[in-house]
């Protein structure tokens, strides 16, 4: 368990709160500034954004708790083919030793308070921990500068379809572990 602050606490989430969890995302992500009109986020969350219920599940997820409430979550996998729209990106035999965070958020009520820079930072030990050395995510436009400023870099650029010719337009980042956060 990690303390933030007298407020906000970290801990390892449970398989009992995947279904809450991917209810919490859906709300954040319906609420973050950003460019995508209301068509396309339900549509991205349709196909299956911000679902990382087996993760949680499966201990690979981190959890931010305000007064007992869930207010942020992230989780990692070392196989992004389950991402929606994703995997025809790169084959992670390619990569063995990359984790992949997801279904990164936190409630618009707690941004900029340093809960989503902690939630990466849990994450991208618990991966460490697990022999991970480079991490990777997906971004969505309104993110890219927050993982910039986490030391996330930018690879490349695209659309996920999300069928009924609507796009997500996201960003491939990455950073290695030696790049400050993970490398307890």
């Amino acid at each position: 368990m990690v303390h933030l602050n007298n407020q906000v606490r970290l801990r390892r989430s449970t398989s009992a709160e995947s279904q809450r969890l991917e209810v919490l995302f859906a709300d954040a992500f319906r609420r973050q500034p950003g460019p995508y009109s209301q068509r396309q986020v339900e549509a991205a969350l349709a196909a299956g954004l911000g679902r990382a219920g087996a993760l949680h599940a499966a201990g690979r997820g981190v959890v931010a708790e305000k007064s007992g409430s869930l207010v942020g979550a992230a989780a990692w996998t070392c196989d992004d083919q389950a991402i929606p729209g994703v995997s025809r990106r790169r084959p992670s035999a390619a990569h063995p030793r990359l984790a992949t965070l997801r279904a990164v958020f936190v409630s618009p009520d707690c941004a900029r308070q340093g809960v989503g820079r902690r939630l990466i930072e849990a994450v991208m030990a618990e991966a460490s921990k697990a022999g991970a050395c480079e991490f990777g995510l997906y971004a969505t436009a309104g993110a890219v500068a927050f993982y910039e400023t986490a030391g996330f870099l930018a690879l490349d650029a695209f659309d996920v379809a999300l069928g009924d010719g609507l796009v997500l337009p996201v960003v491939e980042m990455r950073r290695a572990a030696s790049n400050g956060l993970a490398a307890e």
